[in-house]
């Protein structure tokens, strides 16, 4: 971790570009916040309330992303779970960035909705939808994904 994040400074040094970069632990949470701009936290960890809370009181933006198993309306609760967090420890609440990934169940390809997204701006200040699991296709004798074309560019 240690050598991932003095390569993220580099970069953020040298190309004078934000950075951001996933935490995936409580005790990542302090090291990245020293050299990154936005601290990410990855979607199977967007309903553990303590982890959120953590990230949220580290003093940097917060980019959480929804994860796929969450129905639309539940980013408001987690997104409220971080602002407590933060007001705990008198972070700005107004720091945080929900990111919208679609809904999907198994393997198939996610869904978004853009009556989910006016949905999610209104409630929980969404921003960001990443679409990178909507148009990727699970290619199951090679277990990996590729992208498809009619769906756009990668």
């Amino acid at each position: 971790m240690n050598e991932g994040l003095r390569i993220l400074g580099e970069v953020r040094k040298q190309i004078g570009v934000p950075v951001l970069t996933d935490v995936h632990a409580q005790d990542e949470i302090a090291a990245a916040a020293s050299v990154v701009d936005v601290i990410q936290t990855p979607a199977f960890l967007s309903r553990q309330t303590d982890f959120i809370r953590a990230c949220a009181q580290s003093g940097k933006p917060v980019n959480i992303k929804k994860g796929q198993f969450l129905a639309p309306g539940d980013m408001k609760n987690v997104v409220d779970k971080a602002r407590d967090g933060s007001a705990r420890c008198r972070v700005k609440r107004r720091r945080f960035l929900a990111c919208e990934r679609g809904a999907s169940f198994g393997y198939t390809p996610g869904s978004t909705c853009a009556r989910w997204r006016r949905a999610r701006r209104r409630e929980s200040g969404l921003r960001l939808t990443g679409i990178a699991r909507c148009v990727a296709r699970l290619v199951r004798r090679r277990s990996s994904c590729r992208r498809v074309p009619e769906t756009g560019p990668s």
